[in-house]
């Protein structure tokens, strides 16, 4: 199976878990091309990181209520993800003229909806959405603690907030819907 089929294929509500998993055995490359390639031991071909970027960011705990452990597994995947853009950064310093083709291409392309320009961007406020809960979660899931903040009536937890929760109630569950 091709590693593009294989993200074609792999559940929005699974996103998280399988792309894990397909982590782990990731090799990042620059094509012929000028492309940020990814390959995957087990498959065949690679895919743009891009590609693998975007099914990132659409899987489930960004649009929707999902349990606790898959938002803090996604956080992780973030830093990931993250890293194979700079992995890809060191390749291009090893070859200059990759370095400049990449770079002008890149730049007359970039736009702030990008997915390399959303991953790399720090405090990125779309990495925000994985902690925030409306308020009948957030009292659901943290009983007794206030919000690190709030926002458009959307309770802002803290990582350490989300990791406590999980280790003392052992919430693996996703939170109950309104």
């Amino acid at each position: 199976m091709s590693l593009s089929e294989r993200l074609a294929s792999i559940p929005y509500t699974e996103t998280i878990n399988e792309l894990n998993t397909l982590l782990n055995n990731a090799h990042v490359f620059i094509s012929w091309g000028g492309q940020r390639r990814v390959s995957i031991g087990g498959y065949e071909g690679s895919v743009h990181i891009d590609k693998m970027a975007i099914k990132f960011l659409r899987s489930s705990p960004f649009t929707s209520s999902d349990s606790l452990q898959s938002r803090l597994t996604a956080d992780t995947l973030w830093d990931r993800i993250k890293c194979l853009y700079e992995e890809s950064d060191a390749s291009l310093e090893q070859m200059p003229l990759y370095r400049w083709i990449v770079a002008l291409k890149e730049k007359k392309f970039c736009r702030t909806t990008d997915p390399q320009t959303i991953i790399r961007r720090p405090g990125d406020p779309y990495r925000g959405l994985l902690f925030e809960f409306t308020p009948e979660e957030f009292t659901c899931c943290f009983l007794d603690q206030q919000p690190s903040s709030i926002r458009f009536n959307r309770h802002l937890a803290t990582k350490e907030m989300i990791q406590q929760a999980l280790q003392k109630n052992d919430l693996t569950n996703s939170p109950p819907q309104p």
